[in-house]
Parts: structure tokens; sequence; C-alpha cells
């Protein structure tokens, strides 16, 4: 009954060979522009069920030594698939409940910075009707390098860009401050511009830090106020010219 037992057990492992070779033919990178590797998918798979097999089917012959080792070995086969699937599905759990709690820890931590750039008011000069520039003034609850654009469509998100400004480079700023930075138009469309979105970047002072960096953009509606990597605010009325 053993010798039988090892020989199944041998079996299991020999079909190792045959399901990497076709693990290969199947599944290996063939180009054309796929970025999803699936080589060793089935391969892997298979290693993983006839360990579990080997464990099972041994313990089930030295604890009750079964009478027919076929029927040891189809239960086997059964009980490991089952374990397999939910040794998989127990890890696949595990690793979305650290990402979902990763992905909380990063959105508590991108709340708390949420005030940090502030676009407190904006105008154009000399007027509404032909603006050769727009000014923004901006408040930091944190010092860095900052960046700001914007761009103007009319009626709506959807039109084409009627205007644009944005900042020749960026600008020092420190905790506290409160400051008036001024971008000289780019008309690219005649006509009004209804629709105006204001984009504020602010940086870390040292540039090996720059995934730290805030993009926060401004429009007349948001759905919601952070996606993860940008952050969304009302854009606020458009003030009188000072």
């Amino acid at each position: 009954m053993l010798k039988t037992h090892l020989s199944i057990l041998a079996v299991f492992i020999l079909l190792a060979i045959p399901v990497y070779l076709i693990d290969r033919w199947l599944l290996m990178p063939r180009g054309g522009g796929s970025f999803l590797d699936l080589s060793g998918l089935f391969f892997w798979l298979y290693v993983g069920f006839a360990a579990v097999h080997v464990v099972v089917s041994s313990l089930g012959f030295f604890l009750f030594r079964p009478g027919s080792m076929v029927a040891l070995h189809v239960l086997a086969v059964l009980v490991s698939i089952l374990a397999l699937g939910l040794g998989i599905y127990a890890v696949e759990s595990y690793s979305s409940m650290k990402t979902r709690e990763a992905h909380q820890e990063k959105m508590s931590a991108r709340e708390k910075l949420y005030d940090t750039v502030v676009l407190e008011k904006w105008w154009y000069a000399p007027e509404e009707a032909d603006p050769q520039a727009v000014y923004m003034e901006v408040s930091f609850k944190r010092g860095g390098r900052f960046s700001g654009s914007m761009s103007a469509r009319g009626p709506d998100e959807d039109s084409l860009i009627k205007f644009w400004a944005e900042m020749d480079r960026q600008v020092s700023v420190g905790p506290g401050d409160r400051q008036i930075f001024k971008m000289p138009v780019q008309r690219d469309q005649p006509g009004r511009a209804d629709y105006v979105i204001f984009w504020l970047y602010l940086f870390p002072e040292t540039p090996q830090l720059t995934d730290n960096h805030i993009t926060k953009r401004y429009s007349p509606e948001i759905d919601l106020k952070d996606d993860g990597k940008v952050m969304y605010a009302v854009l606020p009325e458009r003030s009188a010219a000072p």
C-alpha cells in the first residue's frame, strides 16, 4: 500500500514537468504592448496544489489506512483544491485589507494637508472683457516651492480654451505667507470665458521629496475633495481688481 501511495505521489510530482512546459507555451510574454505578465501562473498553482495534495493524502494514508488508494487520492484531490482555493482567497483578502488600510492612512494624512495652499481670491487686469494678466492671492501653511496656472473656457468645461496663464517660474514661500502672483495671459480663442480652472502646485524645498508635493485644482464645481493625487476645491468668485 505504501508503495502504491508513493507511486501515485511520484506521478503528481512528475506532472509538474508538462505543466511547466504548457505554462511556458501558453503564458510566455510575446510582446504586443501587453504589460500583464502571467508566466508561471499555471506552474505555481500546480506546485501549490501538488504540495497540498502530498500532505493531505499522506495524512489520510497514515491516519486512516484506507483500503483503496484511488479513493484516497481522489478525495485528497478534492480537499487539496478546496484548501488551495481557500488559501488563495485568504491571501487576497489579507492583501486587499492591507491595501485599504494603507489607502485610508494616506487619505487621512492628505486630509490634514488640504488647507496647506489656498486660493484666497483672483482677478483680471486691466478688465474682464480683455484681460492681459491674471492675479491670484494665495495663502500657505507650509513652506516650499510654489507654482500655478489657470485656463479659461467658455461656457463649460468641455468647451475650447479661450485663454490661459501660468507662472514663469517657481517661487519660494514660507509657512504663514500670503502672496499675490501675476500671470500673463496667452489667448487662443476670442470670446468670453466663463469656466475658469486654477491649478496650484506646492513642492518641498528638498528635491528628493518631490513625491510629497501638493496639487490642488480649483473649478466652479467639484465631485470630490481628493482622489489621492489631486485635491479639489470650489473656485471662489472673481474679485474686483484693486
